[in-house]
Order: C-alpha cells, then sequence, then structure tokens
C-alpha cells in the first residue's frame, strides 16, 4: 500500500483528532496492534480443550474469515466472463473488506488531488481516507476526490497480475488513450512485451507439434511440412470444424506474429525503452511521427492475438485422434463450442485452409482484442 510518509502516519496515529463535537483517540483505538499488546490479548484466547493459543494460529483464523468474503468473486465467473464486471465486482468486494479492516476510516475510490494539480488525475480502486485535516470533495456514494493531507494509503485492484499478450495489449490501449508524451514511452514497453508474450506462446506450441512429430503425428494439411516446422511467414491457418451436412460449427485460426510486428517490435521499439540521446520540443513532429508507429504496432499485436490457435493441427499415426495447441480466453466466443470436438469417441471433419487475410465470415470465431 502507497501512501503517506511512515513518519508522517505515525504521527498521525499517536495524536488525537477531533471527530464531530468529540475527540477519537487512534492511539488508545488501535493500541491492540503494537506487538506487546496483541500478544498478551491472543494469549488469553483458548482452545475448545483450554489449550492456549498461538499468534499464528489466531491469525490464520481470521485470514480463512477473510478468505471466505472473498469467494465469491470467483463464483460470479459462473454467472458472466464479463472482465469489465468481474473486476468491478472484484473492487467493491475489496473495498468493503478494507473498510472493515479500517474502520474508522473511509475507503472510496476517485483520486487523490494536491497542489499543484496535475494535467490528469491517477483514477484509484481505493483510497483508505479520513476527513480531517480537509474533507474530501464530490463525496457520494463510495466515490471521493481526497486531500492528499487526508490520505492514508492507495491501492490498485487486480484480480490476477495478467501477463498473456492480450493482456499487454489492453494496458498499451490504455496508455495510448492518455494522450500524454510520457505515455508513449510506457506504451512502448507493453507493446515490447506484449510481442514477446506472443512469440512465446507460438515457440511454445513449437516444442509440442517437436514431440509429436517424433511419435509419428503429421501436420495436417501440409504437403511440404509446412516449410520445416511452422515456417509459415504471414500466411494464416484455418481450421474448420463441420458438421454432418458440412457446415461450419467451429473455426479455428492461426494468426502470425507478421514479419513487419517482429521488425518494428525490434530496434526501433528498443530504443524507446531507453534514456532518449537527445529532448524534442512539445510540437516537434517527433512525438506525431512516433505514436503512429506505436499505433501501427497495435494494430499488428490486435492482428496476432486474434487467432485462438498456437500451431497448425496435428493428426495421429492412424488418423484416429488430431492434436490442436488452442488458448481459449474465457471471454472467447468459441469457448462454449470447444467441448463439441473435444472428448474421445467424436467423428470430426476438419478441413484446412491457408489464407493471406481474414475473412469476414471469420469473425465469430476470433478473440477480442479490443480493450
Amino acid at each position: 500500500m502507497a501512501g503517506t510518509s511512515l513518519d508522517r502516519l505515525n504521527n498521525r496515529w499517536n495524536q488525537p483528532v477531533p471527530v464531530g463535537k468529540s475527540t477519537f483517540d487512534f492511539t488508545k483505538h488501535f493500541s491492540i496492534f503494537s506487538h506487546a499488546r496483541f500478544r498478551q490479548a491472543v494469549a488469553q484466547l483458548r482452545r475448545p480443550g483450554g489449550e492456549e493459543m498461538k499468534v499464528d494460529e489466531y491469525l490464520q483464523g481470521i485470514a480463512e474469515q477473510l478468505v471466505h468474503e472473498l469467494e465469491p468473486i470467483l463464483s460470479i465467473k459462473e454467472v458472466t466472463a464479463n472482465s469489465d464486471l468481474l473486476g468491478a465486482y472484484t473492487e467493491t468486494t475489496v473495498r468493503r473488506l478494507i473498510g472493515r479492516v479500517v474502520h474508522p476510516m473511509r475507503v472510496s475510490t476517485g483520486a487523490v488531488i494536491d497542489y499543484p494539480m496535475p494535467e490528469m488525475l491517477r483514477q484509484l480502486d481505493a483510497i483508505v481516507w479520513a476527513p480531517f485535516p480537509a474533507p474530501g470533495i464530490f463525496d457520494i456514494d463510495g466515490f471521493a476526490l481526497v486531500p492528499r493531507s487526508s490520505a492514508f494509503g492507495l491501492l490498485e485492484i487486480k484480480r490476477s497480475a495478467n501477463i498473456d499478450s492480450i493482456a499487454y495489449l489492453h494496458r498499451a490501449r490504455q496508455r495510448l488513450d492518455q494522450h500524454t508524451r510520457e505515455a508513449l514511452f510506457y506504451a512502448a514497453l507493453e507493446l515490447r512485451c506484449g510481442t514477446e508474450s506472443r512469440l512465446q506462446d507460438y515457440l511454445d506450441a513449437r516444442k509440442d507439434i517437436a514431440k509429436h512429430k517424433k511419435q509419428g503425428w503429421k501436420i495436417v494439411g501440409s504437403a511440404k511440412e509446412l516449410d520445416r516446422l511452422l515456417r509459415l511467414g504471414d500466411t494464416i491457418f484455418e481450421g474448420s470444424f463441420l458438421d454432418r451436412d458440412g457446415s461450419v460449427v467451429l473455426a479455428v485460426y492461426y494468426t502470425p506474429v507478421t514479419a513487419r510486428l517482429r521488425e518494428s517490435a525490434g530496434a526501433r521499439l528498443h530504443d524507446l525503452l531507453h534514456a532518449m540521446k537527445m529532448p524534442f520540443e512539445d510540437d516537434d513532429r517527433w512525438w506525431a511521427d512516433t505514436r503512429s508507429f506505436l499505433e501501427q504496432i497495435y494494430s499488428d499485436l490486435a492482428f496476432a492475438n486474434k487467432g485462438t490457435l498456437l500451431a497448425p493441427i496435428m493428426r495421429s499415426p492412424d488418423g484416429k485422434s488430431f492434436h490442436m495447441s488452442v488458448c481459449v480466453r474465457d471471454d472467447s466466443p468459441i469457448a462454449d463450442k470447444v467441448h463439441l470436438f473435444s472428448h474421445p469417441g467424436s467423428n470430426v471433419t476438419i478441413r484446412v485452409r491457408y489464407l493471406k487475410s481474414l475473412p469476414d465470415y471469420a469473425m465469430p470465431f476470433l478473440n477480442r482484442t479490443d480493450a
């Protein structure tokens, strides 16, 4: 938790502060958290058999109860895969839990204000604060703009530290949409990591293919072994699963990290991740050119992530089984269709094509890459 300095925080705990017409003494209220007093309090607790309870056991019991309060965050995924809804529910649940721990202080979402005011206020998921020495403004229903002098701590709440390529892509979009010069450099970092992540996905899938090839498996539809194990270049691989009438029920696509993306994410993007060798004026064309360059990389990386297939489909030596390396996200449009063809005993007809561009009919089967 980031916030005010430790000395300032300690001073605030140790001074009585006015609350309405009375005085609230933080030292007295929170004295149980001091090391000696806390252990004395726990020592008075007993297990059902009368045996003295240890501090670690006491804290473990509290932690288990707190975890139970967070379990609905996992359960809501059974109702919706919408990442925005999942994130909003997670943030609300965690803020409520924090509020119980820090009461009588307040917990709000919003921003911290200070002088001089920045060009753009940073939105924060949780602010621990109290209305002294200055009250918050626009304080309503869990939202507030809090003066820095009244803020005790700041939090960003994340359901997970997501490091897949699409997560990097989303963070890059957020940076680019800030429309500040410094945000361009952070966007460059996210795009570089996103490209490396997608390439790693494909490299891991190639290792899997190499293992199956040693066992006699063949790449479906490959007359020349795909130019030595997946050297497709910028070619798109399409695998369509057909029903008995020949209609496409499910389609999977391999969308490559193109040569242009590999080149763009190389030396030039690498330069943006290091100290600039010379300054540029605010109105210098370099800033506009850099933004256009990053937008192009963003578009190319979004294309590379649209496909759900990480490598071409392989067929077993006896022709009775197939192997796919597929990455299906929670919000993938094919998430509810994969099981139709993935259980043993299924009779499957697969049509394979190699394409230069994604056809319009592919849209319902592609990953969502928009933030």
